[in-house]
């Protein structure tokens, strides 16, 4: 936990514990939502927009309580967001299934947390995934390019 987090009372802690987890659940669950809207229309560009809000909401909450693994893995998918904001890649099965494997990671992740399992979920596979997806991207190569980098 954060050092600030130290000075709380155990009830204060648990208290905050709590009400960021039901807020990180919630923000999941709406995330879903947004993901599935924008794989059947990606030129809605306002559905894109929560979809950063939220993924930038969980990035911040996780930092704050200590949830390293969950704030760096959002840190990642906030660059593909930003590239589809800004037109240098498009939407398609590849970004939908990131998308989909973020949500249900940041779940696992929450998920063992609030169960005190500690924070279990592997992360490598899917932040591999987002920086072979940018790498080829980068380079032109487009999206079987990255695919194929890996096994999945």
């Amino acid at each position: 936990m954060e050092d600030y987090l130290a000075n709380l009372t155990n009830e204060e802690l648990e208290m905050l514990r709590a009400s960021f987890f039901a807020q990180a659940f919630e923000t999941l669950e709406l995330l879903n939502g947004e993901i599935l809207k924008f794989e059947k229309n990606p030129e809605e560009i306002d559905v894109l927009k929560n979809i950063q809000r939220y993924v930038h909401t969980l990035k911040g909450d996780s930092a704050s309580m200590g949830f390293s693994t969950l704030s760096e893995t959002s840190h990642r998918l906030e660059d593909i967001l930003h590239m589809l904001r800004e037109k240098k890649i498009c939407m398609d099965r590849d970004i939908g299934d990131i998308l989909l494997s973020f949500v249900d990671a940041s779940n696992q992740i929450l998920t063992d947390s609030r169960e005190g399992k500690g924070d279990t979920a592997d992360t490598n596979v899917l932040i591999k995934r987002i920086d072979s997806y940018l790498n080829a991207s980068d380079k032109g190569l487009g999206k079987n390019a990255a695919m194929q980098d890996n096994e999945f």
